[in-house]
């Protein structure tokens, strides 16, 4: 699992929770950090993605994401304050998605969501 988040603190604790529950994670504090660990060959079974980043936003390595076919299968989850985001995550095409403040059991109900589905597809 690859989590994108630019908060330092959000970013390792979401690491933390992730991995006292069983799943490889990697981090990445932006977009643009993400797409080059992406480009570079990591392949994460999820994404979990900050729609607001610096640099290069959630929106904008969405966008990018897609345009590569060997990228475009990961799913993503995304995450954010946003009043919109279910509309956002809709028109994203994301996997799932999870209001901030996060909520831990929802995080991880997201996550095993879009990992039991991805399984699932690929039976």
């Amino acid at each position: 699992m690859l989590v994108v988040e630019d908060d330092a603190d959000v970013r390792s604790a979401l690491a933390l929770l992730l991995q006292a529950s069983g799943y490889a994670t990697e981090t990445a504090e932006d977009g643009h950090d993400a797409m080059n660990r992406l480009r570079a060959g990591l392949r994460p079974s999820v994404i979990l993605l900050d729609l607001a980043l610096p640099t290069k936003s959630g929106w904008h390595f969405r966008t990018e994401q897609r345009a590569f076919p060997e990228l475009a299968a990961i799913p993503v989850i995304g995450c954010s304050g946003d009043p919109y985001l279910t509309e956002k995550a809709f028109a994203l095409q994301l996997a799932g998605s999870v209001a901030k403040p996060i909520d831990e059991g929802q995080l991880l109900a997201a996550v095993a969501q879009v990992i039991g589905a991805k399984a699932g597809s690929a039976a």
